[in-house]
């Protein structure tokens, strides 16, 4: 059951940065164009986007569980008192903390080299001439 889980996560953050990183690189195409002019490769803005997607992902599953660990007991015990069972407690392992703190950051991190890929595919000067329009 968890590795259903996590492979619908997995299909829901492919999505996303899909949808995001199509986006933002049209966005960036002329900051692109000036990095790439004043030396850095492709491979490093690859790397810059990806990182970009891991920090804030990275903060935001840790505020994530910080929230479920203060609130996670009260709010589901509230709604599971509506069904007639009286007393819930969420037990938080070691495991159950520490994977989707690893994971999500890690495949959205993955993902978004992934999709960086076009950055290599492009001149400088199919830069410049698509941020003058």
């Amino acid at each position: 059951m968890i590795a259903v889980i996590y492979l619908i996560a997995a299909v829901f953050i492919l999505v996303s940065v899909a949808l995001i990183s199509g986006k933002l690189l049209q966005a960036e195409t002329g900051d692109m164009a000036v990095y790439k002019s004043m030396g850095l490769s492709a491979g490093g803005l690859r790397l810059s986007f990806s990182l970009r997607f891991l920090a804030v992902v990275t903060a935001g599953a840790a505020g994530g569980i910080l929230f479920s660990a203060v609130f996670a007991d009260g709010m589901i015990g509230r709604l599971l008192k509506s069904f007639g069972i009286g007393d819930f407690h969420s037990g938080f392992s070691l495991m159950g903390t520490v994977l989707p703190l690893a994971a999500v950051p890690i495949l959205f991190f993955v993902f978004a080299w992934a999709f960086s890929a076009k950055v290599k595919q492009v001149s400088i000067v199919t830069l410049i001439t698509a941020n003058v329009d």
